[in-house]
């Protein structure tokens, strides 16, 4: 953390005969930096677009006034002396007007302007450089500028180098020179250029050249601290540590991107979640690192979360973690499976997950590797290659994980398994991964790479190449009236975060035909033996409702209705996501002497369509790809409206049993 100097420390050090000369620029940041004052852009924007706090040493004191001559530590900024090219001296020229306007307003707060002193600023004969016979010019005010040639020599005395933030050595075009010239206000050797300081000679540049600028200022040393903002990031991060995060957190916020105080928030939103956690507070802790993530978010941060001694990520997987292991002991399985499927590889998740499974007698089936083709598929070959993996291949003898489907009513084996469900039930496909991507069957030279230009060509899927990143899963499936192709990349990369979503939802009947494309890396030859090879793991099954059924379900409970049941609510039909059904209602009604049955309807039902007419309904369901048919009566009305049904057609009777 950088070192605030108290302006009335800086008052204490001075003596009333000392004047400060031979303050050089050090290599680093030392005690030559006496104050940190206002703020300008010093890194490279695309490393962090925001200010951090100038750091000035102090060249010179009037104890009458109070003021202190101050010049920035680093060259902060590369432009022309003048832009045009026409400048004759200081005064007119484009520089002292981008630094009194420009650089003063994007470099210091209202409050801190107040602190800064409208200087004469002396342009005569005596301010240039002694060895060059060149004319002096008229005095200015200003509140920033650049020292004369006379002030360098007498300040600087010793061959120092300047250094450049990173942000002036990309706009002086010196990315890789970290230190450089810097403009003094004095006349160059030459018409048409000016002074320039160059490791403690004065040099002559064309006023259009781009270089260094360090600016000086007179500040007054009286001022109020209170109102400048480094004062208040050393007062945000004394509340911090006071431990009232959210106080702090308000208070770097105040702060905006300065000094890194948004990185700063989103620490304190950290430490705010950590506090909960070592109360086990687990809950809290979610709910607080929920906040913390959504402003990263919102302020597109990138943290190395060097905060506290868990990471964000370590933090919400215990804490899940944690919450899971308390709804398991409390029976409450069907929470505990939800929170651990978020946790994927987190501990030993997978494993209380076939516990909790078991516990509500969930059935639960892996894909056997006699179901599974895995094939090294070349590279760059759109994953169509099926070469056998064999002894000298770098995937012989080892697999990158497993399969499983969850929530079945019942699985017909055959080369191609069948898992029938019925309504409640909750099909979905697991992955469990099983290897360290970063060094594959513990073997630090085999690893994971990203495919950017991924296509899976017996899917014939994605049409353009797209970035895979570390393994792509691929989710095909096909109905009698529809296909649909989704994908998940970065798929392996994501499972071994450990807080991925480790579970895709099988709703629809029909076949689902899964593929997992990879590339493998092989480091352990020689550099010109190098291997990269894709592989292709893949599998099918398929999903049918159990025996083909529909499900009639009362309008208002939501039961489902047998075969010769009746309600007074009127039903609708449940057909449990199935693409291959076709469901008929004939609805039949008294005749007018209520003697005999009519049909009164007559067609094909849909999910959304309500049943609520008194009558007696005959329910068709017909298996597209079985062929297989079932039938169900229903009755809606009251008792007495069946007592008059069954006295018109007394095989009605079936409905009181």
């Amino acid at each position: 953390m950088k070192r605030l100097l108290s302006l009335l420390l800086i008052l204490a050090l001075m003596t009333s005969a000392l004047v400060y000369s031979g303050v050089a620029f050090a290599d680093d940041e030392d005690d030559s930096v006496d104050l940190y004052f206002g703020g300008y852009q010093q890194e490279r924007p695309e490393d962090y677009p925001g200010d951090s706090a100038i750091e000035w040493i102090l060249l010179d004191f009037d104890e009458k006034t109070s003021y202190g001559l101050f010049i920035s530590f680093y060259a902060l900024d590369a432009v022309p002396f003048d832009a045009e090219n026409n400048a004759t001296s200081w005064s007119d020229s484009s520089i002292r007007k981008w630094l009194n306007n420009d650089f003063l307003n994007l470099a210091f707060s209202e409050a801190e302007q107040k602190s800064i002193v409208t200087t004469t600023v002396d342009n005569g004969k005596g301010q240039n450089n002694p060895e060059w016979d060149t004319s002096g010019s008229n005095s200015t005010e200003d509140k920033i500028f650049l020292l004369s040639a006379a002030e360098y020599l007498k300040y600087f005395p010793f061959k120092e180098k300047c250094p450049y933030t990173p942000y002036a050595q990309e706009m002086a075009g010196k990315i890789f020179k970290e230190t450089g010239t810097w403009w003094l206000r004095s006349p160059g050797k030459k018409t048409g250029e000016f002074s320039v300081a160059d490791k403690g000679e004065i040099g002559s540049l064309k006023q259009d050249k781009v270089t260094g600028i360090c600016p000086a200022v007179w500040i007054d040393c009286d001022m109020d601290p209170s109102e400048e903002r480094y004062f208040k990031l050393v007062a945000a991060e004394e509340i911090e540590a006071s431990g009232d995060y959210m106080r702090a957190f308000d208070a770097y916020c105040a702060l905006g991107r300065y000094e890194y105080a948004d990185y700063s928030a989103a620490g304190t939103l950290l430490e705010y979640a950590a506090e909960a956690y070592d109360n086990n507070d687990y809950e809290n802790t979610i709910s607080r690192l929920n906040d913390y993530f959504e402003f990263c978010t919102e302020e597109e941060l990138e943290l190395n979360e060097d905060y506290y001694e868990l990471s964000s990520e370590e933090l919400l997987n215990d804490s899940l973690y944690q919450l899971a292991r308390v709804s398991e002991e409390n029976g409450d399985y069907e929470d505990a499976i939800a929170t651990y499927s978020l946790l994927g590889q987190y501990k030993d998740s997978f494993t209380r997950i076939f516990a909790c499974f078991d516990a509500t007698h969930i059935n639960y089936q892996l894909i056997s590797s006699d179901k599974i083709d895995l094939v090294n598929a070349g590279i760059n070959t759109g994953y169509s290659k099926t070469d056998i993996i064999d002894k000298g291949d770098a995937h012989n003898g080892w697999k990158i994980g497993s399969f499983f489907v969850s929530g079945f009513t019942e699985v017909e084996e055959g080369d191609t398994p069948v898992f029938l469900k019925k309504p409640g039930d909750n099909l979905e496909l697991w992955f469990s991964l099983e290897q360290n991507i970063e060094a594959l069957n513990g073997n630090d030279k085999l690893s994971i790479i990203g495919d950017k230009k991924g296509q899976d060509s017996p899917f014939q899927y994605p049409t353009q190449p797209t970035d895979f990143g570390r393994g792509a899963l691929l989710v095909k499936h096909i109905t009698s009236k529809a296909e649909k192709t989704n994908i998940y990349t970065n798929y392996l990369a994501a499972k071994e975060s450990d807080g991925a979503n480790t579970r895709i939802e099988l709703k629809e009947e029909g076949t689902y035909y899964i593929a997992l494309d990879y590339i493998i890396k092989d480091k352990s030859l020689t550099k010109a033996l190098k291997s990269t090879d894709g592989y292709r793991l893949s599998f099918q099954f398929k999903v049918k409702n159990a025996n083909g059924l529909a499900y009639p379900q009362d309008l208002e409970t939501g039961m489902e209705l047998q075969n010769y049941g009746w309600t007074e609510n009127g039903f609708k039909i449940n057909f449990a996501n199935s693409k291959s059904l076709q469901v008929d209602v004939i609805r039949y009604g008294l005749n007018q002497t209520g003697n005999a049955l009519d049909v009164r309807s007559n067609a094909p039902a849909s999910e959304r369509d309500a049943f609520g007419s008194i009558g007696y309904y005959v329910v068709t369901m017909i298996n597209t790809e079985t062929g297989n048919t079932t039938e169900k009566h229903l009755f809606v009305g009251t008792e007495g409206d069946l007592d008059l049904y069954i006295a018109a057609d007394a095989s009605l009777a079936a409905f009181k049993g």
